[in-house]
């Protein structure tokens, strides 16, 4: 994961995170709690977009962001409870089904036209009944994505230190199988 992370934000200029999700439904909360734990503690400015991420795809454009990463629970029909995975929005034939009014590929889509490079990060979700609170699988979930992004996109560096270190400096690991790659202001930065 932060193998593939890193080679997505090798030439990352400005960075954004936009998490997605629904607190009264149970596991489709994981996006929003990433965004939260991470808030203030990393190189990006991270927007909790609840069930309403098209209301942020102008600001995004405006911002001029070079690389934006949207976290939301996803189902896959190959992938279990609380596996985190990257999708390369130009893949997405994967079987991707996120539960919100707009497809998250629309977005995607919206951003390549305008230059902007994204990727999704998918928590598949346990249980997206109403319900507050999240399963055990997912809360694993959470804290350990929110640890890689604060340990991918440090607060304490620009990114852009770290684009001309060669892939093996990253922490990438050749022989890992390879992943496909509201408020008004951000709240972070």
């Amino acid at each position: 994961m932060e193998g593939a992370l890193r080679r997505f934000l090798h030439d990352a200029q400005k960075i954004a995170i936009l998490t997605i999700g629904n607190i009264l439904r149970g596991d489709d909360a994981a996006g929003i709690l990433v965004g939260k734990k991470i808030m203030n503690k990393i190189n990006a400015d991270v927007y909790i977009a609840e069930t309403a991420p098209e209301s942020y795809i102008v600001k995004l454009i405006d911002k001029q962001y070079s690389h934006v990463i949207i976290i939301d629970a996803a189902f896959s029909t190959e992938r279990k409870p609380g596996e985190i995975f990257i999708v390369d929005p130009e893949k997405l034939s994967e079987g991707l089904i996120t539960s919100h009014s707009i497809p998250v590929t629309l977005i995607t889509e919206i951003l390549r036209l305008h230059g902007i490079r994204s990727i999704i990060i998918g928590i598949t979700p346990k249980n997206t009944e109403l319900t507050e609170g999240i399963s055990k699988e997912v809360k694993d979930a959470v804290d350990k994505l929110a640890e890689i992004l604060i340990k991918t996109i440090p607060k304490n560096n620009t990114y852009q230190s770290l684009k001309f270190l060669p892939p093996l400096l990253w922490g990438a690991n050749i022989n890992q199988k390879k992943d496909s790659i509201m408020d008004d202001e951000p709240q972070n930065h």
